[in-house]
């Protein structure tokens, strides 16, 4: 395995394999309307920011401080926009701050929205509300609110998940570090004494 090229304290984390997955809703192909693609907020770049390498479910048992902070509810998704933002509060970082007050808002939303539908926690209650909406309708209304918003969360959900999407030669590199990631959270686990999670028992 080529461990060497994992590095657990990147905070841009998998960014860029999500950023790749979405240049498809720039595709012709791709069903998504043009300019409903191009109102697509930028969350792929918050996704996984300051990402400490192991998962929420770890946090919680140590006790972690962002744990206590957001109560153990989607404690990495919401450091990760809080952080996000925090650095965009920064004079020389903040490259919305001539939006109007309201579209700020909206954007904000959005990308609180979408970051935290990636929780694997929240999976399924996304993936259901996504199907049942498509099977009621062939139609989707990017003009109504709350359409245009699960759309965006499935395909935020699709992108952080799309390693499987790719081709072997990326994928590759992408499994050996997400295995590498998963193995030293097992590492520590075994450490601390507890029960070693699925998956992450080198």
């Amino acid at each position: 395995m080529r461990s060497t090229t994992f590095q657990p304290q990147s905070r841009l984390h998998h960014t860029s394999q999500i950023l790749s997955y979405l240049r498809l809703t720039r595709q012709p192909s791709f069903t998504v309307r043009k300019k409903a693609a191009s109102e697509f907020p930028k969350s792929h770049i918050v996704v996984d920011y300051d990402h400490p390498g192991v998962n929420n479910a770890f946090l919680t048992k140590i006790g972690d401080p962002k744990a206590i902070l957001y109560n153990d509810r989607s404690i990495l998704e919401n450091h990760h926009v809080a952080s996000a933002f925090a650095i965009l509060s920064r004079e020389e970082c903040n490259f919305v701050e001539l939006l109007p007050r309201d579209i700020f808002r909206q954007f904000r939303e959005q990308v609180i929205d979408m970051v935290l539908a990636t929780d694997i926690a929240n999976h399924f209650q996304t993936l259901s509300t996504f199907k049942n909406k498509v099977n009621a309708s062939p139609v989707y209304d990017f003009q109504n609110h709350d359409d245009r918003a699960l759309l965006w969360r499935a395909i935020m959900k699709a992108s952080d998940v799309s390693n499987v999407s790719k081709s072997w030669e990326v994928y590759s590199v992408w499994l050996e570090r997400i295995t590498e990631e998963f193995y030293r959270q097992g590492d520590r686990e075994r450490e601390l004494g507890f029960p070693i999670t699925p998956f992450m028992d080198r």
